[in-house]
């Protein structure tokens, strides 16, 4: 075993981008195993990379790791502790609309990403709130921004966790009108997920092990803060999977259905 490849599907923002370089590293540090990582740039090219061959770890959110679990057979086994590691969407608009609550998103036009996770949570809560919005796809949360100030779009729907990295000046042009709470409601599984290529069984137990290890590591304490993964990764056991694997499946079909 002289390497590890390591693919990160296009789910985080741009700050996070150098904490995951940081994982890698510290994953090559202590397991003694050179990794390369590749980030993809859109969701289609995690499947290409997988086809070609030679992907042994991907992070990505809970939607796609579903998805390449049943189509290519990629083993979910780690996943972040605690609530801010779930898939949690907010809804904003223009700091100047009109749209003051969620009473008055019904019918509007929203913007949100066309990644698989925070598109099915988006369309989620909008069959829950019976709000009717019509989507339409930004290719990332600044793009949404210019959007929804310019009248493009009367709202955006987006990650939290990218939305709260904005700076205060960019918040200040917009508002918040809601952010879902997976956890309160029943969801709270829904989080990323670390899968392996179960076709390469030492290095799902080295990586395992080491990638555990991270929580309470003096020099790993700062990248998982960073990553808001502070407390850490736990082992996904086949009961879990099988909850997570149901729970997704519920929001799908609440979604799309």
């Amino acid at each position: 075993m002289d390497s590890i490849n390591f693919v990160v599907a296009p789910d985080f923002a741009p700050q996070r981008m150098p904490c995951l370089q940081i994982f890698s590293t510290l994953l090559s540090k202590h397991s003694g195993v050179s990794v390369t990582q590749t980030l993809a740039m859109a969701p289609n090219e995690v499947a290409e990379a997988i086809e070609a061959g030679g992907v042994d770890l991907i992070y990505c959110n809970p939607f796609l790791a579903l998805e390449l679990y049943e189509k290519y057979g990629f083993v979910p086994v780690l996943r972040p502790v605690g609530k801010d590691a779930c898939d949690d969407v907010v809804i904003f608009a223009a700091a100047d609309s009109p749209i003051n609550a969620l009473s008055d998103i019904n019918g509007k036009k929203a913007t949100c990403p066309g990644n698989l996770g925070v598109k099915t949570v988006a369309k989620f809560m909008d069959k829950k709130l019976g709000a009717n919005l019509t989507f339409e796809t930004s290719d990332n949360l600044q793009q949404a921004i210019q959007k929804v100030i310019r009248g493009q779009a009367d709202l955006g729907l987006y990650l939290h966790q990218t939305f709260d990295d904005l700076s205060n000046l960019a918040k200040s042009q917009l508002k918040v009108l809601d952010k879902t709470d997976l956890t309160s409601m029943g969801y709270g599984v829904i989080r990323r997920v670390l899968l392996m290529n179960p076709k390469e069984a030492e290095k799902v137990e080295l990586t395992t092990k080491v990638v555990l290890g991270f929580k309470g590591h003096p020099d790993a304490g700062e990248m998982l803060e960073k990553l808001r993964v502070k407390e850490g990764f736990e082992a996904i056991t086949p009961d879990m999977a099988g909850e997570t694997i149901a729970k997704l499946k519920e929001i799908q079909a609440i979604a799309f259905g």
